[in-house]
C-alpha cells in the first residue's frame, strides 16, 4: 500500500480505533498510581518524604527522559520506545507492590520515570492521525488537536472507568484479609501486581496489533512530516530554545509546575486527613477524568480561534480556583466540595492545546520539542517538590504545612499568567 491512497487512509483509520482501545486499556491499568500518595502513606511516608521521591522522579525523568527523546528523534522512531515504557512501568509496579519501603519506592520511582510513555504515545498518536489522511503531509493541520482529542479523550474515560472500581477492589480486598480498608497493604498489593502484569501483556498486544506501523515507522513518519533523515539529524536544542513561539509556551510551564508540584503533591494526604476514603478519591479522580471529555475538545477549539495562550490562562485559572478554595475554606464538613472541584482539570484544557500548537511550531523536533517541554516541567516539578519538602519540614504543623502549600502554590500560578500575558502582549507588539 502506498502513503496517502484511500487504501491505506482506511487501514490506518483502523490501526486508529485499534490504539484508542489500547490507550483506554493503559489508563485503566495505569490509573491505579493516582492511589500512589495513599499507599506511600499507608507504609508510613511522611509529607517531606512523598516530595523526596516526587524530587527523585522528577529528576530522573529530566536526564533519561531527554536521552530518550534524542534517540528517538535521531531514528525517527517512537513505537520502541512506547512499547519499552509499558515493560518499565509493569516492572516498576512490582517494587511498589512488593518492596513497600522507601528504598522499594525509591526504585519504584526510578524505573518508571525512565521513559515517557505520555510524550511517545502522544507522538506516535499524532502520526496515526496523518497516515489516516487521504493527503497525509498539508501544511493546514488546524484540526489536528480536535482530532488528537477525540483519541485522547479514551484515556480519561479508561481512568474514569477504572478509579472507583479499583478503590472499590483495594478495600474489599483489604477487609477479606481482616486488614483495614484504607490502611490495609494486601488490597494495593494485589491491584499493583494485576497493573503489571497488564501492562506486560498490552505490551505484547501493541506489538501484534500494530506490526505495519513499527515495521515501517521511519519511512511512514518522513513522509508524514515531509521531511527527511538529514534534517532529523540537525536537530537541537537550541534551535527551538530560539523559536518564540515555543518559549511562550515553555516559560509559562516553568512556572505553574512549579506551584503546580507545591500545590497538588500531597493533596490525596491532605484529603485523607479530612476522612476521605479510597472510594471516596476514587470517585473524585474519576469524575477529574470524566471532566477533561469535554475539556479535551474545548482546548482544541480555543487553540484554533485564540491561540494556545487562551487555554494556558483558562488551565491555570482552573488550578487556581482549586487551590483558593482549599485555602480558605475546607475542612471535614465540606470533603464533598473536593468532588466539584477535582472536576476542573488543568490537564484537560492544555495538554491538547499544547502537543497541538508544538506539531505546529516544531518540524524535524517533535520528539525532542514534546521532550524538551516535559523536561523543563519536570525539572521545575523537581523545584516545587524541593521547596514543597522544605515547606512541610520547616511548617511546625500539618494544617500550616497545608495551609503554606497551597498559598505559594496559588502565587506561582499568578506569576504564571501573568508571564502568558506578556508573551501574548509582545506578539501583539511585534504584529503591529
Amino acid at each position: 500500500m502506498q502513503v496517502g491512497t484511500p487504501e491505506f487512509a482506511r487501514f490506518y483509520r483502523k490501526k486508529l480505533d485499534f490504539f484508542k482501545w489500547y490507550t483506554f486499556t493503559d489508563f485503566c491499568f495505569g490509573s491505579i498510581t493516582l492511589f500512589n500518595v495513599y499507599w506511600f502513606n499507608v507504609n508510613g511516608l511522611s509529607i517531606a518524604d512523598i516530595f523526596l521521591l516526587g524530587l527523585i522522579g522528577m529528576a530522573v525523568a529530566m536526564v533519561f527522559q531527554n536521552i530518550m527523546s534524542v534517540v528517538s528523534d535521531k531514528l525517527n522512531r517512537r513505537f520502541p520506545l512506547l512499547v519499552a515504557a509499558l515493560v518499565t512501568q509493569g516492572i516498576s509496579l512490582l517494587f511498589s507492590a512488593w518492596f513497600p519501603s522507601f528504598t522499594g519506592f525509591v526504585l519504584y520511582i526510578i524505573i518508571w520515570f525512565t521513559l515517557s510513555g505520555e510524550s511517545q504515545r502522544t507522538l506516535v498518536q499524532y502520526a496515526l492521525i496523518k497516515l489516516a489522511r487521504e493527503v497525509p503531509h498539508t501544511s493546514n493541520e488546524d484540526d489536528l488537536s480536535s482530532q488528537f482529542s477525540r483519541y485522547r479523550v479514551f484515556g480519561s474515560m479508561g481512568t474514569a472507568a477504572s478509579l472507583p472500581l479499583w478503590g472499590w477492589f483495594i478495600e474489599s480486598v483489604n477487609e477479606f484479609f481482616g486488614q483495614p480498608r484504607v490502611n490495609g497493604h494486601v488490597g494495593y498489593q494485589v491491584q499493583l501486581t494485576i497493573s503489571a502484569i497488564a501492562f506486560f501483556l498490552l505490551a505484547l498486544v501493541l506489538v501484534a496489533g500494530m506490526t505495519d506501523f513499527w515495521r515501517h515507522e521511519h519511512a511512514y513518519l518522513q513522509l508524514v512530516d515531509g521531511m527527511d533523515s538529514s534534517t532529523i539529524h540537525k536537530s537541537r536544542t537550541i534551535d527551538l530554545l530560539k523559536n518564540g513561539a515555543f518559549l511562550s509556551i515553555l516559560v509559562p510551564q516553568m512556572i505553574f509546575m512549579t506551584g503546580f508540584s507545591i500545590g497538588s503533591g500531597v493533596l490525596d494526604v491532605f484529603f485523607k486527613g479530612l476522612g476521605a476514603s479510597l472510594v471516596f478519591l476514587a470517585i473524585t479522580r474519576a469524575i477529574g477524568a470524566v471532566a477533561e471529555l469535554p475539556l479535551f475538545f474545548a482546548s482544541a477549539a480555543m487553540e484554533r480561534r485564540a491561540g494556545v495562550s487562551s487555554s494556558l490562562m483558562l488551565s491555570y485559572a482552573f488550578f487556581a480556583a482549586k487551590l483558593a478554595i482549599y485555602f480558605w475554606f475546607m475542612d471535614d464538613a465540606l470533603l464533598w466540595l473536593a468532588i466539584v472541584l477535582e472536576s476542573l482539570s488543568s490537564f484537560g484544557i492544555r495538554w491538547p492545546a499544547v502537543t497541538s500548537a508544538l506539531q505546529r511550531i516544531t518540524t524535524a523536533h517533535k520528539s525532542l520539542a514534546l521532550t524538551i517541554l516535559l523536561t523543563v516541567e519536570n525539572v521545575f516539578t523537581l523545584i516545587g517538590s524541593m521547596l514543597g519538602f522544605f515547606i512541610s519540614t520547616t511548617s511546625g504543623g500539618t494544617d500550616l504545612a497545608f495551609k503554606s502549600l497551597f498559598l505559594v502554590a496559588l502565587l506561582l500560578t499568578g506569576a504564571s499568567t501573568a508571564m502568558v500575558l506578556l508573551f501574548t502582549m509582545r506578539k501583539h507588539r511585534e504584529r503591529a
